[in-house]
């Protein structure tokens, strides 16, 4: 077994000792109150992963000012009347041996007025080129107005210590406004807060200062900042490594190096399929030019990872963001040597995704940010369940009901378990979908619910076995439209046949569907060099991927050649080709050798009528409900075998 040596050994930041190097950076989860006070919900949340292990909790983007909430329902800390719920949760973190920073911080020209009914300020009047923000022109700030901005985040330090946190960090990255300051894109100002690196550096310098005026030197500040924040004429690591040498001299005692910028978001929260430490050049030039702690941030989500990381020097400690929503206790699993226990992040990016729509939300934990509504508490009654397919939901639930003491049953049809999750792994970049399938499978029968293969659950089955639950998890099959004249023909095959290897195609393909799944098909094929083409009624394809998930896919499309045609309308499949419709005109697509489906998926609920009535309770699930994502059947699951 590895042993984390580094890993798990102390530091300190400043005066701050930490029991570990695992820290839970600051991430929006939109979850707590919208006056900015700490709620149930937002305490039990950070409480949860300070229990877990994690040796430093950073609460998320907390604002200075009123004006510069970036993001809804996260904390503020502008007025004293802030402090004694932040007290409370720096006590109950502290209780496990944690440590508690707030990052202050304010949005700038990436705020939003709509939530804080405040004109939007910035180091000048260039707007945001962020597709998640309006395009409105922000104010410039005068001399005077940054000079009151400076005294506010100083103000924040006061309450922050006043609390008993432990430390603060100043968010400096992501294109928010001390990153605005800092970065040549954003900062077009000729006075002594713009101009050269220096001045753009005023603005920062003068925060620690006036920091340090408030709670002197003995109170631990960290600064975040982008290494590179992949933007044209923004911050390069060339830079940045200068500047975090000057932060070190103002006063910081930790310097934290993310990457990106909020118009190329996809780099802040690296999704899937990318290499884990492929920023980690950037994070140990830093490292190579200060002499406090470095910590590393970006999809660093395995203890054997981290590891590597602090063995060759590269950092001094691991932010382990999105790892920690899918696993609180990610640290003590990794401390006891429990691996295989540990809940691993997929890099789907539904965290993010989901913040501006419900609040955090976790493809794999659908506990994240719900701790107290979904603990597992035993059941009252065991009860014997039969789950009817092994997909994600039905896993889930299997999961989580024998955990409660039901004795839980699980009949896949199929001779392997993971329902379309197995599917969803194949296209490249996907293949960490696996880590999901892998906990639930294990986990499901560490709990001790049973997992028959090959067994499909008929209503003679449920009469045999009499269950006093059922619960219908058998998902879905691909939609093949009976109206499409030629969809019978033997070139015709649909994605999933073709991911899994039961449909062989030629070399060149059609595939009708640019959503997800058609483009992720696309992707597969085209890597294999065929020539692609994907057809799509909609404007454009790939829109039901998320912000910072979808670039990426996009960017691979390009570079395999992978053609679109939009706006288009399938009318007929003819023998070499596709006849659509587009602007009102048909048009025919010919030379094709296959032709692919990627029309959306049906559901298989026909199990729930046939034993309606025959079994006290039956629950449909997932895709077998209706065809949507895995986080919805990992939720449902989760939630019905809270409920049985």
């Amino acid at each position: 077994m590895k042993e984390f040596k580094l890993l798990f050994s102390p530091i300190k930041v400043g005066t701050m000792e930490l029991k570990n190097r695992i820290i839970m950076p600051a991430m929006g989860v939109s979850i707590g109150s919208p006056d900015g006070t700490i709620n149930e919900r937002l305490f039990d949340y950070h409480v949860a992963r300070a229990k877990g292990g994690a040796a430093l909790n950073i609460t998320e983007i907390t604002y200075v000012d009123p004006a510069g909430q970036g993001i809804p329902s996260c904390p503020a800390i502008w007025d004293d009347k802030f402090i004694p719920g932040l007290a409370e949760l720096a006590k109950a973190v502290h209780a496990y041996g944690g440590k508690l920073a707030i990052q202050l911080h304010h949005a700038g020209r990436s705020a939003f007025s709509f939530l804080t009914g405040l004109p939007i300020v910035a180091p000048s009047a260039v707007s945001t080129p962020s597709a998640m923000y309006p395009p409105d022109v922000p104010q410039e700030l005068t001399e005077e107005e940054i000079w009151e901005l400076i005294e506010k985040f100083a103000d924040g330090a006061r309450r922050a210590r006043e609390a008993g946190c432990d430390a603060v960090e100043l968010h400096g990255a992501h294109s928010y406004l001390i990153g605005q300051f800092l970065s040549p894109q954003s900062n077009k100002r000729a006075d002594s807060f713009g101009g050269n690196l220096e001045g753009r550096l005023k603005f920062a310098v003068e925060i620690i200062r006036a920091i340090r005026g408030k709670v002197g030197r003995d109170y631990p500040v960290i600064f975040k900042i982008s290494g590179n924040e992949k933007v044209p004429c923004g911050l390069t690591i060339e830079e940045t490594t200068v500047m975090a040498s000057i932060l070190e001299e103002a006063g910081a005692d930790a310097i934290a190096v993310s990457q990106g910028s909020l118009s190329r978001g996809e780099w802040i929260l690296p999704a899937s399929g990318l290499p884990f430490t492929q920023w980690i050049s950037d994070v140990d030039a830093i490292h190579r030019v200060v002499s406090v702690p470095v910590i590393a941030l970006g999809r660093i989500g395995h203890p054997l990872v981290a590891e590597h990381i602090l063995e060759h020097g590269k950092a001094d400690l691991i932010g382990m963001g999105r790892a920690l929503i899918a696993d609180p206790d990610l640290p003590n699993k990794a401390a006891a040597g429990n691996l295989d226990d540990i809940r691993y992040c997929t890099y789907c990016n539904t965290c993010i995704e989901s913040l501006l729509i419900t609040g955090l939300r976790c493809m794999v934990n659908p506990e994240a940010g719900r701790e107290k509504e979904m603990a597992i508490v035993p059941a009252e009654r065991p009860k014997k369940v039969l789950v009817a397919g092994s997909g994600p939901g039905g896993l889930e639930a299997a999961r989580v009901a024998a955990l409660r003491g039901h004795e839980v049953t699980v009949c896949e049809k199929a001779s392997k378990v993971g329902g379309q999750l197995l599917t969803a792994v194949i296209p490249p970049g996907k293949q960490e979908l696996t880590n999901a399938i892998k906990y639930l499978w294990t986990q499901a029968e560490k709990a001790g619910a049973k997992i028959q293969l090959g067994t499909e659950v008929t209503p003679a089955l449920v009469k045999e076995m009499k269950p006093d639950v059922v619960i219908v998890a058998t998902g879905g099959v691909p939609l093949i439209p009976a109206d499409i004249p030629g969809i019978d023909k033997e070139k015709v095959v649909t994605a999933h046949d073709v991911l899994m290897g039961k449909a062989v195609v030629g070399r060149k393909v059609a595939i009708l569907g640019g959503g997800m799944v058609g483009s992720e098909t696309a992707d597969f094929l085209g890597e294999s060099g065929r020539d692609v083409t994907i057809i799509e009624m909609l404007d454009d394809i790939a829109l039901d991927m998320g912000l910072w998930t979808r670039p990426f896919l996009l960017n691979r499309l390009a570079q395999s050649g992978v053609k679109k045609i939009t706006g288009a309308q399938v009318k007929e499949i003819t023998d070499d080709g596709v006849v659509v419709v587009r602007n009102g005109l048909e048009e025919t697509i010919g030379g094709m050798e296959s032709i692919i489906l990627a029309l959306g998926v049906r559901s298989l609920n026909e199990l729930a009528e046939q034993v309606k009535g025959k079994v006290p309770e039956v629950y449909v699930i997932g895709d077998a409900k209706e065809p949507r994502k895995a986080v919805e059947a990992i939720s449902e699951g989760a939630e019905i075998a809270r409920k049985i």
